[in-house]
């Protein structure tokens, strides 16, 4: 029987009472840090039919009849059940509560995943459509700097300067007698 693990219990004790012969005895724990170990060595060597848990006014917390009772069948089992039956019931509640989380949340990840890959293969048409233009635009860029670029210009060769001049002089002559007259002032008395 483990009679340590029964007095640490709690609601701790103040004391201990056991009957040992028909006469019951008072320990009164020692305060210090090896007072449960100690308490229930005392008690053990006492050897009693009976132990009564007490708090500091007096009043009963817990009994044992160690002639009849195992204080490690009696306390540790129900105790033991009562936990693994709550666990059991949280582990219960943890589960439905993640099938229903999960249940409500599939329809949001289904349209969110849909979303995304109609978007990236929108970016991937995008950025194809993008280099086409940017192509376009390096070829274009290219022929007008073709065009841009002006033969340079050759100096005319003497005859056809002397061919220009005379086409020049031919088309004074055809000119319109008015504006022959106001070009070549007459001078008079000249023969």
């Amino acid at each position: 029987m483990n009679i340590n693990n029964w007095c640490r219990k709690n609601p701790q004790p103040f004391a201990i009472l056991a009957l040992v012969d028909g006469q019951e005895k008072r320990i009164e724990l020692s305060g210090g840090g090896r007072q449960w170990r100690d308490l229930a060595k005392t008690v053990e060597s006492l050897n009693p039919t009976k132990i009564t848990a007490v708090d500091r006014a007096g009043n009963v917390l817990r009994c044992l009849d160690i002639e009849t009772e195992d204080p490690d069948d009696k306390e540790a089992a129900p105790v033991e059940s009562e936990t693994s039956a709550e666990i059991k019931v949280f582990a219960k509640l943890i589960a439905e509560a993640y099938q229903v989380g999960g249940k409500s949340y599939e329809p949001l990840l289904k349209a969110s995943m849909e979303f995304i890959a109609s978007q990236s293969s929108r970016l991937a048409s995008q950025e194809r459509e993008i280099e086409r233009l940017r192509t376009a635009i390096h070829k274009l860029n290219g022929q007008l700097l073709e065009m841009s670029i002006e033969p340079a210009a050759e100096e005319p060769s003497v005859a056809e300067q002397l061919f220009a001049g005379l086409a020049a002089g031919q088309a004074a002559q055809h000119q319109h007698p008015a504006v022959r007259a106001v070009k070549s002032p007459k001078t008079e008395g000249v023969k």
